[in-house]
Protein backbone atom coordinates (compact mmCIF):
# COMPACT_ATOMS: atom_id res chain seq x y z
CA UNK A 1 0.00 0.00 0.00
CA UNK A 2 1.76 3.62 -1.00
CA UNK A 3 2.22 6.29 1.42
CA UNK A 4 -0.57 8.58 -0.64
CA UNK A 5 -3.42 5.76 -0.14
CA UNK A 6 -2.76 6.00 3.65
CA UNK A 7 -3.05 9.64 3.79
CA UNK A 8 -5.90 9.90 1.26
CA UNK A 9 -7.86 7.59 3.12
CA UNK A 10 -7.09 9.63 6.38
CA UNK A 11 -8.42 12.82 4.64
CA UNK A 12 -10.96 11.30 3.14
CA UNK A 13 -12.44 10.18 6.79
CA UNK A 14 -11.82 13.46 7.89
CA UNK A 15 -12.43 15.75 5.05
CA UNK A 16 -15.71 13.90 3.83
CA UNK A 17 -17.00 10.98 5.97
CA UNK A 18 -16.93 13.51 8.51
CA UNK A 19 -19.06 15.91 7.44
CA UNK A 20 -21.73 13.27 5.59
CA UNK A 21 -23.65 13.30 8.70
CA UNK A 22 -26.75 13.48 6.48
CA UNK A 23 -27.97 12.67 2.86
CA UNK A 24 -29.34 15.93 2.42
CA UNK A 25 -28.48 17.16 -1.53
CA UNK A 26 -27.07 20.14 -0.69
CA UNK A 27 -24.31 18.32 1.82
CA UNK A 28 -23.66 15.58 -0.15
CA UNK A 29 -22.52 17.86 -2.91
CA UNK A 30 -20.80 20.34 -1.30
CA UNK A 31 -18.95 17.48 0.56
CA UNK A 32 -18.35 15.32 -2.92
CA UNK A 33 -18.36 17.48 -5.10
CA UNK A 34 -16.90 20.51 -3.38
CA UNK A 35 -13.87 18.59 -2.85
CA UNK A 36 -13.30 16.93 -6.43
CA UNK A 37 -13.70 20.35 -7.66
CA UNK A 38 -11.27 22.24 -5.12
CA UNK A 39 -8.72 19.57 -5.47
CA UNK A 40 -8.50 18.48 -8.91
CA UNK A 41 -5.58 19.23 -11.04
CA UNK A 42 -5.99 20.58 -14.90
CA UNK A 43 -5.81 18.15 -17.19
CA UNK A 44 -2.65 16.76 -18.47
CA UNK A 45 -0.89 18.69 -21.48
CA UNK A 46 -0.74 15.47 -23.45
CA UNK A 47 -4.24 15.81 -23.50
CA UNK A 48 -7.20 17.17 -25.83
CA UNK A 49 -10.37 18.13 -23.90
CA UNK A 50 -13.21 19.37 -25.59
CA UNK A 51 -16.62 20.37 -24.36
CA UNK A 52 -19.14 19.59 -26.44
CA UNK A 53 -23.11 20.65 -25.90
CA UNK A 54 -24.69 19.21 -29.53
CA UNK A 55 -27.94 17.45 -30.23
CA UNK A 56 -27.59 13.86 -28.52
CA UNK A 57 -24.67 14.88 -26.32
CA UNK A 58 -23.09 17.25 -23.46
CA UNK A 59 -19.85 16.99 -21.65
CA UNK A 60 -16.08 16.17 -22.84
CA UNK A 61 -14.49 14.58 -25.36
CA UNK A 62 -10.89 13.34 -24.06
CA UNK A 63 -7.96 12.21 -26.13
CA UNK A 64 -4.09 12.03 -25.78
CA UNK A 65 -2.39 13.42 -29.08
CA UNK A 66 -0.51 10.36 -29.17
CA UNK A 67 -3.03 7.67 -29.16
CA UNK A 68 -2.49 3.86 -29.67
CA UNK A 69 -5.62 2.17 -29.22
CA UNK A 70 -9.07 3.08 -31.14
CA UNK A 71 -11.31 2.74 -28.58
CA UNK A 72 -14.44 5.01 -28.22
CA UNK A 73 -15.21 5.28 -24.26
CA UNK A 74 -18.12 6.28 -22.94
CA UNK A 75 -18.19 7.35 -19.57
CA UNK A 76 -20.98 7.35 -17.27
CA UNK A 77 -19.46 8.91 -13.87
CA UNK A 78 -21.08 8.31 -10.06
CA UNK A 79 -22.57 10.28 -7.57
CA UNK A 80 -25.89 8.15 -6.64
CA UNK A 81 -27.00 10.21 -9.92
CA UNK A 82 -27.70 13.37 -7.70
CA UNK A 83 -24.17 14.60 -7.98
CA UNK A 84 -21.22 14.60 -9.79
CA UNK A 85 -19.91 15.93 -13.28
CA UNK A 86 -17.52 15.59 -16.11
CA UNK A 87 -15.21 18.11 -14.08
CA UNK A 88 -15.54 16.17 -10.86
CA UNK A 89 -14.43 12.89 -12.57
CA UNK A 90 -11.36 14.06 -14.57
CA UNK A 91 -9.24 12.07 -12.25
CA UNK A 92 -10.77 8.86 -14.10
CA UNK A 93 -11.43 9.72 -17.55
CA UNK A 94 -8.09 11.73 -17.86
CA UNK A 95 -6.61 8.74 -16.68
CA UNK A 96 -8.11 6.44 -19.10
CA UNK A 97 -6.66 8.73 -21.67
CA UNK A 98 -2.97 8.93 -20.93
CA UNK A 99 -3.11 4.85 -21.19
CA UNK A 100 -3.88 6.04 -25.31
CA UNK A 101 -6.36 3.19 -25.37
CA UNK A 102 -8.75 6.01 -27.56
CA UNK A 103 -11.47 8.59 -27.30
CA UNK A 104 -13.68 9.16 -23.90
CA UNK A 105 -16.63 10.46 -24.05
CA UNK A 106 -17.08 11.97 -20.25
CA UNK A 107 -21.22 12.61 -20.57
CA UNK A 108 -22.73 15.43 -18.59
CA UNK A 109 -25.95 13.43 -17.98
CA UNK A 110 -28.96 15.40 -16.02
CA UNK A 111 -28.95 14.94 -12.75
CA UNK A 112 -31.67 13.40 -9.99
CA UNK A 113 -34.22 14.90 -7.85
CA UNK A 114 -34.38 17.99 -10.59
CA UNK A 115 -35.16 15.49 -12.98
CA UNK A 116 -36.58 11.79 -13.36
CA UNK A 117 -34.64 8.78 -14.07
CA UNK A 118 -36.27 7.95 -17.34
CA UNK A 119 -34.42 11.58 -18.49
CA UNK A 120 -31.52 10.57 -17.04
CA UNK A 121 -31.53 7.14 -19.13
CA UNK A 122 -33.08 9.40 -22.25
CA UNK A 123 -29.86 11.08 -21.78
CA UNK A 124 -27.48 8.19 -21.84
CA UNK A 125 -28.78 6.07 -24.90
CA UNK A 126 -28.46 9.84 -26.93
CA UNK A 127 -25.38 9.50 -26.05
CA UNK A 128 -24.30 6.14 -26.64
CA UNK A 129 -26.19 7.11 -30.22
CA UNK A 130 -24.13 10.05 -30.85
CA UNK A 131 -20.48 7.95 -29.73
CA UNK A 132 -20.88 5.18 -32.12
CA UNK A 133 -22.08 7.38 -34.79
CA UNK A 134 -18.54 9.42 -34.24
CA UNK A 135 -16.58 5.83 -33.70
CA UNK A 136 -18.37 4.14 -36.57
CA UNK A 137 -17.75 0.37 -35.86
CA UNK A 138 -19.91 -0.70 -32.55
CA UNK A 139 -16.58 -2.85 -32.26
CA UNK A 140 -14.25 -0.20 -31.08
CA UNK A 141 -17.07 1.00 -28.32
CA UNK A 142 -16.81 0.83 -24.64
CA UNK A 143 -19.11 1.52 -22.17
CA UNK A 144 -17.85 2.45 -18.70
CA UNK A 145 -19.01 3.94 -15.47
CA UNK A 146 -17.93 4.16 -11.72
CA UNK A 147 -21.00 3.38 -8.99
CA UNK A 148 -24.16 4.26 -10.39
CA UNK A 149 -22.66 5.54 -13.35
CA UNK A 150 -21.61 1.65 -13.74
CA UNK A 151 -25.54 0.81 -13.15
CA UNK A 152 -26.88 3.38 -15.92
CA UNK A 153 -24.13 1.61 -18.06
CA UNK A 154 -25.73 -2.15 -17.51
CA UNK A 155 -28.98 -0.95 -17.82
CA UNK A 156 -28.21 0.06 -21.08
CA UNK A 157 -26.43 -2.74 -22.25
CA UNK A 158 -29.81 -5.05 -21.19
CA UNK A 159 -31.69 -2.46 -23.25
CA UNK A 160 -29.46 -2.20 -26.27
CA UNK A 161 -29.24 -6.48 -26.26
CA UNK A 162 -33.67 -6.20 -26.09
CA UNK A 163 -33.68 -3.91 -28.71
CA UNK A 164 -31.70 -5.80 -30.72
CA UNK A 165 -29.25 -2.67 -31.64
CA UNK A 166 -25.36 -2.76 -31.60
CA UNK A 167 -23.83 -3.89 -28.27
CA UNK A 168 -20.69 -1.85 -27.31
CA UNK A 169 -17.23 -4.59 -27.26
CA UNK A 170 -17.28 -4.56 -23.65
CA UNK A 171 -17.91 -3.08 -20.24
CA UNK A 172 -15.72 -1.46 -17.32
CA UNK A 173 -17.44 -1.13 -14.39
CA UNK A 174 -15.30 0.93 -11.76
CA UNK A 175 -16.66 0.08 -7.57
CA UNK A 176 -20.09 -0.39 -8.88
CA UNK A 177 -23.82 0.18 -7.75
CA UNK A 178 -26.44 -2.74 -8.95
CA UNK A 179 -29.02 -3.02 -5.97
CA UNK A 180 -31.14 0.04 -4.89
CA UNK A 181 -32.55 -2.93 -2.76
CA UNK A 182 -29.41 -2.45 -0.80
CA UNK A 183 -28.99 -6.30 0.16
CA UNK A 184 -25.49 -6.21 0.09
CA UNK A 185 -23.65 -7.56 3.33
CA UNK A 186 -20.57 -5.39 2.80
CA UNK A 187 -22.83 -2.38 3.43
CA UNK A 188 -22.58 -3.46 7.55
CA UNK A 189 -19.48 -5.20 7.28
CA UNK A 190 -17.86 -2.28 6.11
CA UNK A 191 -19.74 0.67 7.51
CA UNK A 192 -16.50 2.08 9.48
CA UNK A 193 -14.30 0.72 7.17
CA UNK A 194 -15.53 2.69 4.09
CA UNK A 195 -13.30 6.13 4.48
CA UNK A 196 -16.10 8.16 2.59
CA UNK A 197 -19.64 7.05 3.08
CA UNK A 198 -22.12 5.61 5.78
CA UNK A 199 -25.04 3.54 5.60
CA UNK A 200 -27.27 6.42 6.32
CA UNK A 201 -25.88 8.67 3.69
CA UNK A 202 -26.69 5.59 1.02
CA UNK A 203 -30.20 5.39 2.28
CA UNK A 204 -30.96 8.60 1.57
CA UNK A 205 -29.77 10.00 -1.73
CA UNK A 206 -31.66 6.43 -3.26
CA UNK A 207 -34.64 7.98 -1.66
CA UNK A 208 -34.15 10.89 -3.59
CA UNK A 209 -33.70 8.75 -6.98
CA UNK A 210 -35.75 5.16 -6.22
CA UNK A 211 -38.25 6.35 -3.43
CA UNK A 212 -38.31 4.58 0.23
CA UNK A 213 -36.73 1.53 0.46
CA UNK A 214 -39.76 -0.54 0.65
CA UNK A 215 -41.83 0.92 -1.99
CA UNK A 216 -38.69 0.65 -4.79
CA UNK A 217 -39.13 -1.41 -7.79
CA UNK A 218 -37.40 -4.99 -7.73
CA UNK A 219 -36.63 -4.17 -11.48
CA UNK A 220 -33.94 -1.75 -10.72
CA UNK A 221 -31.86 -4.24 -9.27
CA UNK A 222 -29.88 -5.77 -11.81
CA UNK A 223 -28.64 -8.80 -9.74
CA UNK A 224 -31.46 -10.36 -10.75
CA UNK A 225 -32.02 -9.29 -14.56
CA UNK A 226 -31.21 -11.73 -17.44
CA UNK A 227 -27.93 -10.67 -18.05
CA UNK A 228 -27.58 -13.49 -21.22
CA UNK A 229 -25.87 -11.96 -24.49
CA UNK A 230 -24.36 -9.05 -22.85
CA UNK A 231 -20.33 -8.73 -23.91
CA UNK A 232 -17.76 -9.06 -21.65
CA UNK A 233 -17.54 -7.24 -18.40
CA UNK A 234 -14.12 -5.89 -16.35
CA UNK A 235 -15.93 -5.09 -13.20
CA UNK A 236 -13.29 -3.50 -10.25
CA UNK A 237 -14.45 -2.84 -6.68
CA UNK A 238 -12.45 -1.72 -3.25
CA UNK A 239 -12.99 -4.23 -0.60
CA UNK A 240 -13.06 -1.68 1.97
CA UNK A 241 -16.25 -0.06 -0.08
CA UNK A 242 -19.87 -0.75 1.61
CA UNK A 243 -21.04 -1.61 -1.98
CA UNK A 244 -18.31 -4.17 -2.59
CA UNK A 245 -20.83 -7.23 -2.79
CA UNK A 246 -22.66 -5.55 -5.36
CA UNK A 247 -19.72 -5.60 -7.84
CA UNK A 248 -19.13 -9.45 -6.94
CA UNK A 249 -22.40 -10.22 -6.67
CA UNK A 250 -22.87 -9.27 -10.04
CA UNK A 251 -19.80 -11.05 -11.68
CA UNK A 252 -21.24 -14.26 -10.24
CA UNK A 253 -24.65 -13.52 -11.67
CA UNK A 254 -22.95 -12.90 -15.49
CA UNK A 255 -21.06 -16.18 -14.76
CA UNK A 256 -24.00 -18.13 -13.65
CA UNK A 257 -25.53 -16.98 -16.82
CA UNK A 258 -22.72 -17.91 -19.25
CA UNK A 259 -21.51 -14.19 -19.43
CA UNK A 260 -17.65 -13.13 -19.16
CA UNK A 261 -16.91 -11.29 -16.33
CA UNK A 262 -13.70 -10.19 -14.62
CA UNK A 263 -13.62 -9.65 -11.35
CA UNK A 264 -10.96 -7.39 -9.39
CA UNK A 265 -11.27 -6.48 -6.00
CA UNK A 266 -8.30 -4.30 -5.12
CA UNK A 267 -7.22 -4.21 -1.21
CA UNK A 268 -7.21 -1.02 0.90
CA UNK A 269 -8.30 1.52 -1.45
CA UNK A 270 -11.17 3.63 -0.91
CA UNK A 271 -13.98 3.24 -3.05
CA UNK A 272 -13.95 5.56 -6.55
CA UNK A 273 -10.13 5.41 -5.47
CA UNK A 274 -9.66 5.54 -9.38
CA UNK A 275 -10.68 9.69 -9.42
CA UNK A 276 -7.20 9.95 -7.56
CA UNK A 277 -5.34 9.04 -10.41
CA UNK A 278 -3.12 12.07 -10.58
CA UNK A 279 -1.56 11.44 -7.64
CA UNK A 280 -2.68 7.70 -6.26
CA UNK A 281 -0.62 4.93 -7.27
CA UNK A 282 -3.10 2.25 -7.04
CA UNK A 283 -5.66 4.78 -9.25
CA UNK A 284 -3.01 4.71 -11.82
CA UNK A 285 -2.70 0.95 -11.50
CA UNK A 286 -6.51 -0.29 -11.68
CA UNK A 287 -6.27 2.18 -14.70
CA UNK A 288 -4.00 0.19 -16.62
CA UNK A 289 -5.22 -2.89 -16.15
CA UNK A 290 -9.05 -1.40 -17.42
CA UNK A 291 -6.69 -0.37 -20.48
CA UNK A 292 -5.25 -3.48 -21.15
CA UNK A 293 -8.64 -5.11 -21.17
CA UNK A 294 -10.78 -2.59 -23.25
CA UNK A 295 -7.54 -3.13 -26.36
CA UNK A 296 -7.72 -6.90 -25.73
CA UNK A 297 -11.35 -6.17 -26.09
CA UNK A 298 -11.96 -4.54 -29.43
CA UNK A 299 -8.68 -6.47 -30.95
Amino acid sequence: MSWQNSLLKTYLRVGVKSRLKEASLASSREAIDGYLDRYMPPPPRELDVEAIDEAGFRGERIAHRQPCGTASILYLHGGALMSGSVQTHRGTTCGLAMERVGTVWALDYPLAPEHALSEIEASVDAAFEYVLDHAGDPGSVILAGDQAGAWLAMRLAIRLRDQGKPQPAALVMLCPFFDPLMRAESLDRNHEADPITSRNVIEGALDMVFGPLAQRDPAHSLLEANLEGLPPVLLQCSDLDMLRDDGVRMAEALDAQGGSARLEVWKGVPPGWHVFWWKLPEAQSALRAAAKFILNEIG
